[in-house]
């Protein structure tokens, strides 16, 4: 019987130096630098404001619009709601204005002045919709 009781005084100690150990390795993980990360510039903050402008327009293009009209581009963010009802209007204004919307609400705020005065967010719609015809 005594033989039982130190052993199970012993598992107990233990377990608790099994959990003081886990403990730590959750902090030092928790500390540990991300992998890959080692001072480079993700593949996002390489690219230059027009790389990421024609990327962006891409996504939209594949997400949102697949046929995006190229006068869309380069104008001012209008003043609706593009989640209104009142935004799906049937005129060509309305639904081109709801379409800038969208394209205001999807880019990053950093890019809405370039894409104000750079046409390669439109390009990078165009290419997708030139790749989707040939294909």
């Amino acid at each position: 019987m005594q033989l039982l009781k130190k052993y199970q005084l012993e598992n107990g100690k233990l377990r608790i130096e099994l959990s003081d150990v886990k403990r730590e390795l959750a902090t030092l993980t928790a500390a540990q630098p991300k992998k890959g990360r080692r001072g480079r510039k993700t593949a996002e903050e390489a690219l230059t404001p027009e790389a990421q402008i024609a990327k962006y327009g891409a996504q939209f293009q594949v997400v949102h619009e697949p046929w995006v009209e190229l006068d869309y581009f380069m104008k001012p963010r209008p003043d609706i709601n593009a989640q209104d009802a009142s935004a799906f209007g049937t005129t060509d204004a309305d639904i081109a204005n709801r379409i800038i919307r969208e394209l205001y609400d999807f880019l990053p705020p950093a890019l809405h002045v370039d894409m104000q005065t750079d046409i390669a967010f439109g390009k990078g719609v165009l290419l997708i919709q030139t790749s989707f015809i040939i294909d």
